[in-house]
């Protein structure tokens, strides 16, 4: 009987320190740990409180990221429609195909918010995740934080 706990407690550290070791939180795939929905935090160094006045309602943009690549959102006013270069992001790159939109009109704080997000997420060439934030940046400088599920 020792010697099966001793056998279970041996196979248990292992699976979970190959896990922890794995560059992606152990998934094969780095489109897993992306797939989801992500709320903006802070665009090019402003949190979202400091896009939008204080006194104006104002939805939050956001990325939502199928297990197919295809990606999808809410820009500020308008939805908006894109796909990701899934082979890209193997190799830590960040990659949508030009995003696609609908064309209502609103406010024109939500306008420019909206012009912003689209503008830095086509802008956007490599992703770091670090629990539930996903941060884009150009290569250089962090352009956009995203929260998963908020």
């Amino acid at each position: 009987m020792k010697l099966l706990i001793l056998s279970l407690t041996v196979v248990v550290t292992l699976v979970m320190a190959a896990c922890q070791s794995a560059p992606t939180g152990g998934m094969k795939n780095p489109l897993d740990a992306l797939i989801g929905s992500w709320t903006l935090d802070s665009l090019n160094g402003k949190s979202f409180a400091q896009l939008v006045p204080a006194d104006a309602p104002a939805n939050k943009p956001t990325m939502d990221i199928g297990q197919d690549g295809k990606v999808s959102g809410f820009a500020g006013v308008n939805r908006w429609m894109s796909s990701l270069d899934v082979a890209s992001l193997a190799k830590g790159d960040f990659k949508l195909s030009p995003a696609g939109s609908t064309m209502m009109a609103g406010p024109e704080y939500a306008m420019k918010l909206e012009r912003e997000f689209l503008d830095a997420l086509q802008k956007a060439r490599n992703f770091k995740l670090d629990g539930s934030k996903l941060t884009l940046t150009d290569g250089a400088n962090q352009i956009m934080q995203l929260v998963k599920g908020s």
